[in-house]
């Protein structure tokens, strides 16, 4: 088992290789989905079923995406056009389905602690 100070080095090593481009993947991602997020939020109607579908159909891929850009990362220089990994037409349904499944799981654990505190 790795210790905490292995693992921090292990990070700090793979960013002094590409600091500058892990800066830039992140600005890429945030850019990406800011805008979106602020359109979709001043329209009152589509407030929630809009971030909704922004987590589910934009954000969640380019989280992937931006995980997939670390490993790489770990293993040789990273590849900015790895941020859209997820946006590939075969992996896209799978990881929209797998985000679906963690947003439907989050919401009903979510539950337990809102129906003890109803109790009380």
């Amino acid at each position: 088992m790795w210790t905490r100070s292995e693992l921090k080095g292990r990070a700090r090593e793979a960013l002094k290789r590409s600091y500058w481009e892990s800066l830039v993947a992140y600005v890429i991602v945030v850019l990406a989905t800011a805008p979106v997020s602020a359109l979709v939020s001043l329209v009152p109607v589509l407030n929630v079923a809009g971030e909704v579908a922004v987590n589910l159909f934009l954000r969640g891929p380019l989280a992937v995406g931006l995980c997939f850009f670390f490993m790489q990362n770990r293993f040789g220089p990273p590849v900015v056009g790895n941020l859209f990994y997820a946006f590939d037409g075969r992996w896209y349904s799978k990881v929209v389905g797998a985000m679906a499944w963690r947003y439907l799981f989050l919401f009903l654990w979510s539950l337990i602690p809102a129906g003890g505190v109803a109790i009380f």
